[in-house]
Parts: structure tokens; sequence; C-alpha cells
């Protein structure tokens, strides 16, 4: 019972807040409150909702939408409209009830024809049923028109008495343009007076920053359009701006759009195009009785949307790709993953090698990596006297590379093979059978690899194999185009022996630099360069391999010196994507692990958790433990920001970021006292405000018997320390 009243509120309190695109609680009562400044309105539109939202139950349509509020707001419009237009009688009720089933079907039915387009249905339902209703009306005759909003006063002194009418008396008083502005954001809500658009500003302002000063611009911008143009002032009404320019810059310039300067200039642009629609819509439906209500709003959004889908290449302005319902958490959440998630487009490609190697030669190198072929690697084995060979070098077997085994770049199908090509004397060349023997490995559709002038008869696979990242392939050898052994690496577009080389960076290795290790991601190596495959440390591996289901629980005294032991779970969505979940803070913490990195990718939940802490502590983790190798990663902007701050970011986030959080971590050998078989990760959240640092959160995390053993947090000159604790 009480979860089917928690569905129940959830559904119909969305169902006010998305109205501006808002999934906040707090901002979807606040709206119900001012609904309800028109008693008659506020009661018929919490009526169309409850009776919209059961109706899409009853059609069977996704519970989970319809507690977002989908198959609501529309149905919330209407009945605002209708609680306006009629007094409460019989017929009235009936007439309400057919008309929240007709706009809950024409919600849904709307819903499925245009996500074939990836489009959204915004307000257009409530348009279409609003016609039906008013070409319907004159053969209602059981219908009384309702008077009441005419005389606003009598309403104010009912409410709040001659104090609130004094209040609404001085509101009367305020700039042309402010009062416009604020009659425009109650005509949303059918009311038509400032107080109730002074209302919903403040609710704006709390739910976005953004959003409130992307509807400041949009009117401002709007009355000066009219103005410029001497479309006469009395056509700039309440409703026209409210439904129009607001939402269609909310919507184009945060919600859909990454918020950006770019998103700003669109909104301001489209203004003329929906003042057009506004006038010639006005002429042609007016004749016919009809409002233009929320028309020109949805043709503009569905129109641009459309158009940047059909951008042939992605430019600015960008389009959200995971809906977050906050014009904030869009851009931000946007910004962090194209910082940290750009290089997942590629597929990954590893060092095809054991041990440290060096680039001979790597793109446009300076010997034979010229023209179709440039973006190659040549490496070998260098001593620490820089040269190749031991002895004189006088043979192939004196070159510190010869023989050694090679592996799979990555797994994929053997596409060609070449075995039987002698291995050359030193110094001399096979240019009749340049590339010597050879492996070709598809790994994707127009994606492959090659390794050449391998040793011969040393190919262990065969053409039509299947082979896993690592497996042992062949050896280095000598053969073709190749005065001195050395493996040839290239990444190709066809499955051809010598094909046109692809310019793809290598997914991880570890660079050697000047006797310091580097963790690099997603680069080309350079000539020179001494670079080697990250091996995997079994222990940590199996450590953060959560696979379905796998439990984790952890004991802890919280800031309150209570003793709490938290049970997470590890789970994963109907999009395929895993996370860790705890039911009892209601937590999610989304990751990803590639079998050389974990990484964390989004939380939702309680951030006093310690979940939250977890995903903190945890945010990017290097699967092989290399002391004095440095992990680092990017934080999204809001993370960790108080109040003040956040406001501030907020307001400037789609013009500077300002405020930057960094995650770092390091590994470390246990000691022998405590734990010498164990592997310590210290790592830290770091916060920023114009480089100076605002805020630091140490954390150190024991791994050990292939478990997360134990993690402390320092924060604020306090520790708090969570142990793993075996499941019963």
């Amino acid at each position: 019972m009480k979860k089917k009243l928690s569905v129940v509120v959830n559904s119909t309190v969305n169902s006010y807040a998305i109205i501006f695109f808002s999934k906040r609680m707090v901002f979807g009562v606040l709206l119900i409150v001012v609904s309800f400044f028109n008693p008659a309105a506020g009661i018929s539109g919490l009526a169309a909702v409850l009776c919209a939202n059961a109706c899409a139950y009853a059609l069977g349509v996704a519970p989970r939408q319809i507690e977002d509020g989908y198959y609501g707001f529309n149905a919330l419009l209407v009945g605002l409209g209708l609680g306006v237009m009629y007094q409460f009688n019989p017929q009235y009720a009936a007439l309400l009830a057919a008309a929240s089933l007709l706009t809950c079907i024409i919600t849904v039915s709307a819903s499925g024809f245009l996500a074939a387009y990836n489009l959204p249905f915004l307000t257009l339902p409530f348009v279409v049923c609003s016609w039906f209703l008013t070409l319907a009306s004159p053969y209602f005759s059981g219908l009384e028109a309702n008077s009441r909003g005419i005389y606003w006063i009598n309403e104010m002194y009912a409410w709040g008495g001659p104090f609130l009418v004094d209040v609404t008396a001085r509101a009367g008083n305020l700039p042309d343009l402010v009062t416009l502005y604020f009659t425009s954001l109650s005509a949303i809500l059918f009311q038509h007076n400032v107080i109730a658009g002074i209302v919903i500003a403040g609710g704006l302002l709390s739910f976005s920053r953004i959003a409130f000063t992307l509807s400041v611009v949009e009117v401002g911008a709007a009355y000066l359009f009219y103005r410029f143009m001497g479309i006469p002032a009395g056509d700039v009404s309440g409703s026209v701006m409210g439904f129009n320019f607001i939402l269609t810059a909310i919507a184009v310039g945060g919600f859909f759009v990454v918020p950006s300067p770019a998103s700003y200039l669109l909104s301001v642009i489209l203004i003329p195009p929906i003042t057009i629609l506004i006038l010639a819509f006005t002429a042609l439906l007016g004749a016919h009785g009809l409002a233009i209500y929320s028309l020109p709003f949805n043709i503009i959004v569905m129109a641009t949307l459309y158009a940047l889908m059909l951008r042939a290449r992605p430019r600015l302005p960008a389009l959200v790709g995971v809906q977050y319902f906050s014009p904030e958490e869009n851009l931000y959440r946007h910004i962090n993953a194209t910082e940290r998630f750009t290089n997942k487009l590629f597929f990954q490609l590893h060092p095809p090698f054991w041990g440290e190697w060096t680039v001979l030669q790597a793109h446009d190198g300076s010997f034979t990596h010229k023209g179709d072929w440039a973006k190659a690697f040549d490496f070998t084995i260098l001593d620490a006297e820089l040269k190749p060979y031991k002895e004189n070098g006088s043979c192939a077997q004196d070159y510190y590379c010869y023989d050694k085994p090679l592996r799979a770049p990555s797994d994929g199908f053997v596409a060609e093979v070449v075995n039987h090509v002698e291995d050359n004397a030193i110094g001399a060349v096979n240019t009749d059978q340049n590339w010597g023997n050879s492996i070709v490995l598809r790994h994707a559709e127009g994606l492959y690899t090659e390794l050449c002038h391998l040793k011969k008869g040393s190919v262990k696979v065969n053409k039509g194999d299947f082979v896993r990242k690592g497996d042992i392939i062949a050896h280095c050898g000598n053969s073709g185009r190749s005065p001195e052994p050395h493996l040839h690496f290239q990444v190709q577009a066809t499955p051809q022996v010598g094909s046109k080389t692809l310019d793809y960076p290598l997914a991880y290795y570890i660079r050697n630099a000047g006797g310091r290790s580097d963790l690099v991601t997603f680069e080309r190596p350079k000539q020179g360069e001494q670079i080697a495959n990250i091996v995997i440390n079994e222990p940590i591996k199996n450590a953060f391999d959560f696979q379905l289901d796998r439990k984790l629980r952890f004991e802890y005294t919280d800031t309150g010196h209570r003793a709490m032991t938290v049970t997470w779970e590890a789970k994963v969505d109907v999009y395929n994507r895993r996370y860790l979940y705890c039911a009892a803070t209601q937590s999610y913490a989304y990751f990803v692990n590639d079998g050389t990195m974990f990484y964390f990718t989004d939380f939702y939940g309680d951030r006093a958790s310690l979940l939250f802490y977890f995903y903190c502590a945890f945010y990017r983790v290097l699967l092989g433990a290399y002391e004095g190798v440095t992990i680092g990663d990017t934080y999204p902007a809001d993370l960790f920001n108080n109040k003040f701050f956040k406001l501030l970011q907020d307001v400037a986030a789609p013009f500077v970021i300002f405020v930057t959080s960094r995650f770092s971590a390091r590994y470390t050998r246990g000691d022998a006292e405590h734990h010498a078989d164990a592997v310590i990760m210290r790592s830290a959240a770091v916060v920023s405000i114009a480089g100076r640092t605002v805020k630091k959160i140490e954390f150190e995390a024991t791994i050990e018997n292939n478990a997360i053993a134990a993690l402390q947090i320092a924060k604020k000159g306090k520790t708090l320390c969570a142990r793993s604790v075996p499941l019963s």
C-alpha cells in the first residue's frame, strides 16, 4: 500500500514539474500550490492528472514513465484550461474526465509515433485536445462559463485579505518588461498574474539557474524584437510569451541541447521564427475560434531538434545524450563525459608484446613510414646502452627482440597468414617479399591489425582462427624488408598484407620516461619512447570484478560515531550498464571494467553515503599494480561544491567552468608489519576554484586476498574507517 501511494504521489507531482522539464519534487509541489491560486483551475488540473495517470496504467504503458509524469502533464494543462473556463457541475465533471482520457490516449499515441524520429511529444497532445474541446463546447449546453478569474482582486482578498491585495497592487507597478516576464511564467499554469509568476520564478531559480537565465534572456529579447518590428504591445500577451518563448528557450537552450553560448544564441535566434508562427497561426486559427496555445513552441522545438540530428558532423550546440532533467547536470555530465570517454569511440588495441620495447620508428617515421604507409610503428628492444643487440650483433640471435613472443593486440579473427619467408642476414633486405612473414587480425568491420617481419615458422595460428587479447600468435623475426630484427605493427581497414595504414592509438600502456613510469591512455607512441604492455595484477583484478549479483558488505563508524553495516549488490540495468546498489540509502554507482581499467561513470543517490565515498575513492583504478605511477581523472564540476560556489558556477557554467574537481591515485606495497602481501592504493579528490585548492578528501584502500579489505576516508580533519565484512 505504501509503495502504491508513493507511485501516485510521484506521478502526480512530476506531472507538474515536467512542464518546466524538471523532476524535482519540491518544484512540483510548488507548482501545485500555484495552480490553486485559482482554486477551480487547481482542482481541475489535479483531477485531470490523476485521471490521465490512471488511464495510462490501465493502458499498460511503462510504469516508470508514468511515475516520471510523462503522461500526466498534458492532461494537467487541459484541466487547468477547463477550470478557468467553466463552473463546477456534474456535466463539467464528466467532460473533465472524458478530456483527461482523450488527452492520455493522444499522448500515448504521439509518444509512440514521434519516438520513431527520436523526437519528444512536448505539449502537442494538450494543443490538439484543447482544440477538440473548443470545437465541441457549443454542443455541451449543460456547461456554465466561469467568471471568477476575471475578478482577480477578489481572489487575492479571499486568499490573503487586505495584505495580499496590497502586495498585488504594488506588483502591478513593476516595469512593463518585468511584469511581462512574471505574467508570462504564470500563464503557463493559466494564472495570468504577477504574484503567481514571482512564485514560479523563485521555484525555477531554485531548480535551475540556467533555465531561469534562459527564460529571462528570451523574454527580454522577444520583447525587444516585438518593439523593433512594430508589433502592437497588446499582441505580446502573457500566454503567448509564456507558452512559446520561455519554454522554447529552456528546451533548446539547456534541456534537449547542452547549455553553451551556442545554445543561448540559438534560443535567441529562434525568436523571429516563433513570432512568425505566433502571428500566422493567430490569424489562421482565430478565424475558427481556436487559440494557438503552445503550437509554435512545439513546431519550433521539434523542427530544430530534428535539424540538429540531421547534421553530417557534430558541432555546437551539442544534443544531450543522457538526460539528467537539469540543464546544469546535462552540461556538467557532458563536459565530464567528453573529457573522460571520447576515446571510448576507439576499439581497444594494446601493444603486441610483453616487457619494455622501444619505438624504433613511429608514425610519419624518418625511414620507411611514408605516404600511404606512414601510420605504422616499428618496435625493438634496447639495453641500458641503447643498443638493440649483444656482442657484435652479427647475427639475428644477437638481437634482444629476435624470437621474442608476440601477442594478439586484442580479440579477433585471423584474416591472413604468411609463414614461409626466410629470415634475412643482418644488413640484407628482401624487397621481393617486402612484408615478410605476417599476420593480419580482424577485430571489427573495417578494423584490422598487421604484425610483420616475423620469424619463419613461428606463426602459431591459422587463417580463420579466433584469438584473444594476449594470446601468443608468433615470434619476432627478420624477414622481408628488414635489415635487422624488429616488429612492424600497423592498423588498417582491409585484410590484405601490406594494406594502407590507419591513424589509430594504442589503448593503454606504460611509458618509461627518464626512469619515471607514466600511464598512457589512447595515444600514439613517439619515436624513441620506451613502452610496455600493462601487466594485470590478479588480486586487484579480482577485487574489482563485480560480477552480476556479487555482494559487498562493509562495517564502519559514521561521523555521528554510530556503528553501521551496509551491503551493496552488483546489478545491471535495461541498457546493460552495471552498477553497485545500496538499498539502505537508495544509491547507485555505475561502473565499467574493460579488463585493464575499472572506473565509475555515474552516481545517483545520497552523497553522504559510504557508497558515494567508495565511488570517489575508486573513481578510476588501474588493474595493474605499478608503484609510482599516477592514475588521474576528472570528476563532474558540481560533485563536491558547496551551495554558494555551486550557485555561482551554475550561472556561469554555459560560458566558463572555474571549479575543477580532480582525482588522482597511486599504488604502494604494504609494509612488512601489517600488510606484507597487500597492495595499498592512496587516492584523493581535490576541488579547486580558479586554480586554488578549496577542498581535499584523501582515501587509503587496502587490497588483499582478492578483495577490498579496508578503506579510510580523511575529510576535514576527521577519518572514517570502513572494513570488509564476510557475507554470512
